[in-house]
């Protein structure tokens, strides 16, 4: 088994985690209670067109929006040292074309019929040729790997990964992760940072070599950033963008001179932050809502144009169109006070010129 294999496994309970917490359930051959997702195998298969595939995250999102059939999410997690290359994209390309296309007529009331959505979440970057053949085919990419904020948790994969690897291989691992995978309920009120201690002690009590008191320096630091917010927007192209945050995203009861309880739109302001650049010393972006007193920050991952050795050289003016072409508008689903709510946030163009801002 190789370490990024391995890596991988952590990885996406970290993304199963989140997603759970953002509408989607996850569901596995013997967790389809409300509905049949079509999985079938233990080692999460679903029957395409032509064979059976093996995907990481199988979610059904469980809010339903009119003229759509009901969403299936086919989440694949990478944790790889180089970046994502345009061939892995190619591969994916033919998993969901097998999967989505498996629907005839003769299916109808025997099957359910989704709207397969194909998502890669990925703890490094995606190449450029990836990129551009990912949006080519409709298939949407979350890269983790200019956020410090989980710097802390891509760290604590790797160490528990380091311990591991020279002592098991491939099948127990798998084996074992599955298990744990299967057996172990995430908490939707429990943070990363506590299933990530459980997982550990679930090590410890199952594995001899293993020892928690390894992990505990790596724990300190990761109860240091613990992830308050983890949001997917979209932007007015369709272009989804993750926000995360160790900050509480604004809610009714919040020192927040807007209420999302009464209304659904805010403007915002874009900021780079070279202070709190990534190990790479690229800057990091944020938004920030502008109405709310204790501008908490919300981080995403730029684009190459927004990390471009040019870009603060820019004037202000140029440096915000950049800005407003990667996007102007996000929109937000998120439950407030029990209540869904679709949040817009503004690119507050005339704010931003007003304050001089970068």
């Amino acid at each position: 088994m190789k370490k990024s294999q391995m890596r991988g496994y952590l990885y996406e309970i970290f993304i199963s985690h989140l997603l759970q917490k953002n509408g989607f359930l996850k569901c596995t051959q013997g967790s389809q209670q409300f509905i049949d997702m079509g999985i079938i195998s233990n080692d999460g298969e679903i029957e395409g067109r032509g064979t059976q595939h093996q995907i990481d995250f199988i979610g059904l999102y469980t809010r339903n929006i009119p003229f759509v059939f009901p969403i299936r999410l086919l989440g694949e997690c990478k944790f790889w040292e180089k970046k994502v290359d345009k061939s892995f994209i190619r591969q994916y390309i033919g998993v969901h074309k097998d999967i989505s296309e498996n629907y005839i007529s003769s299916m109808r009331g025997r099957t359910n019929r989704f709207l397969d959505v194909p998502v890669i979440f990925s703890a490094s970057d995606f190449d450029k040729e990836a990129v551009n053949l990912a949006w080519a085919q409709g298939i949407n990419l979350v890269s983790h790997s200019r956020l410090p904020i989980l710097k802390n948790i891509i760290e604590v994969i790797k160490i528990i990964v380091e311990t591991l690897y020279d002592h098991y291989d491939y099948q127990p691992i798998k084996r074992f992760v599955e298990k744990f995978l299967n057996e172990e309920d995430i908490e939707m009120s429990e943070t990363y940072l506590d299933f990530i201690t459980r997982f550990i002690e679930y090590l410890n009590n199952n594995l001899i070599i293993f020892d928690i008191e390894d992990f505990e320096d790596s724990l300190s630091r990761l109860q240091n950033s613990r992830i308050n917010t983890f949001l997917f927007a979209t932007n007015e192209k369709g272009i989804l963008i993750n926000l995360v945050s160790e900050d509480t995203f604004p809610n009714k009861d919040d020192n927040f001179n807007v209420d999302f309880f009464e209304t659904d739109s805010e403007d915002c302001m874009i900021y780079f932050d070279d202070e709190n650049s990534d190990e790479n010393g690229e800057r990091v972006f944020y938004i920030t809502l502008n109405r709310d007193s204790s501008q908490r920050k919300f981080y995403f991952q730029a684009n190459n144009a927004l990390l471009s050795k040019d870009f603060p050289q820019l004037s202000l003016k140029d440096r915000m169109q950049r800005k407003l072409k990667y996007f102007s508008e996000l929109s937000i689903i998120k439950e407030v006070n029990g209540l869904t709510r679709i949040i817009k946030l503004n690119v507050n163009l005339e704010t931003v010129m007003h304050n001089n801002v970068r």
